[in-house]
């Protein structure tokens, strides 16, 4: 009696030191770093990593927005004048930002917004995550192509344009099979998920616009008011 009772006893010891262990959270290693690298080889079993696994880290990827907006910013400034033809003059800032990190802010937004409506499991951390960390091929062939840039002659340029071409597509790619591993979708499901997102995009850029006009509209009218009144007063 004794024996079963101490037998029991370990084993509850046992099964409790299993499952601390098994929903103990994953302490952040230096080997995260890695990780938007291992898409470039094993893009479905890192993203699954990723979120199931805990090997994302959300310092990594607001960091990796962060070298999206400055490569984007880069690319309009700093690339050779033979493969900018309009040049760099009037860059803006706040354009640059806008479509750079509010893209990406918007993009998680709305399919965030998509996923709720179809069933999707990801939730929007994941879905920054795995929009993040998709951005490394375009962010190391825009890169590339800066430098390349002061290289190449317009002779070149055919290489310089499949970099670009191969970058961006490289990363749709790992976008599209980052949202289906997150949301746990087939094909079929994903290509929809993307389109209605695009959709809600476009709905929402132009209600932002919208917006945007009626306050300058209403903000010009109260200012001429304000003139008028102070003129008449003079």
């Amino acid at each position: 009696m004794k024996n079963t009772k101490l037998f029991i006893k370990a084993l509850k010891y046992k099964i409790v030191g299993i499952t601390s262990r098994e929903t103990a959270p994953v302490r952040w290693h230096k080997s995260f770093l890695l990780y938007p690298f291992k898409l470039f080889f094993h893009p479905i079993e890192t993203f699954n990593d990723l979120k199931y696994e805990g090997k994302s880290s959300m310092i990594i990827a607001n960091a990796m927005a962060i070298l999206f907006f400055i490569v984007r910013l880069l690319q309009q400034t700093a690339t050779g004048y033979l493969f900018m033809p309009g040049g760099n003059d009037g860059v803006s800032l706040f354009t640059v930002f806008a479509i750079s990190i509010g893209a990406l802010l918007i993009f998680t937004i709305c399919n965030w917004s998509t996923s709720t409506l179809v069933d999707g499991e990801g939730s929007m951390g994941d879905i920054w995550i795995a929009l993040t960390y998709s951005l490394l091929p375009y962010i190391l062939f825009t890169s590339l192509n800066i430098v390349l840039s002061y290289v190449f002659t317009t002779t070149e340029a055919t290489f310089y344009n499949f970099f670009s071409f191969f970058g961006l597509a490289w990363t749709v790619i790992l976008i599209f099979l980052g949202l289906m591993v997150v949301h746990q979708y087939t094909v079929t499901k994903t290509v929809f998920s993307v389109f209605a997102t695009l959709l809600i995009i476009v709905c929402f850029v132009f209600l932002l616009l919208l917006f945007v006009s009626i306050y300058q509209q209403i903000y010009s009218f109260v200012m001429n008011i304000i003139r008028e009144i102070i003129v008449r007063r003079l």
